[in-house]
């Protein structure tokens, strides 16, 4: 696993790429995958799923999950977005954390566009 981060006044983002010792994972085995992702997501943040939705990059499977956080006991005023994608025997977990208004806004669309498999790996899913 690799993991990039970093960290502004306004919000944080991350990128993990996660590398499998195995071969390609199965069109149902990133549907699993991708569940249970979301799932251990939001538990781990103790947050509030908002909104998914199904999504792609280069045909392969993703989604893109908004969880409201916000520190225990308090109004959840902030958000989580992260878009995860399966790509081979490849995880790739891109987020960003911010207030409501940051994560919906323009500059986070630019960071989540900024995203591309620089050499697209053959063999989406089928």
């Amino acid at each position: 696993m690799v993991r990039y981060r970093a960290k502004d006044k306004a919000f944080r983002t991350a990128l993990t790429v996660v590398t499998f010792s195995r071969g390609p994972f199965s069109r149902r085995e990133m549907a699993m995958g991708l569940k249970h992702s979301r799932d251990n997501q939001v538990r781990s943040l103790k947050g509030e799923l908002i909104s998914e939705r199904d999504i792609a990059i280069d045909g392969h499977p993703g989604k893109e999950l908004l969880v409201a956080i916000g520190p225990p006991g308090k109004p959840r005023n902030f958000r989580y977005r992260v878009r995860t994608y399966y790509v081979q025997n490849r995880q790739y977990l891109i987020s960003i954390i911010g207030t409501k208004k940051l994560v919906s806004s323009q500059r986070s669309e630019d960071y989540f566009g900024s995203f591309a498999l620089i050499q697209p790996m053959k063999g989406a899913a089928q």
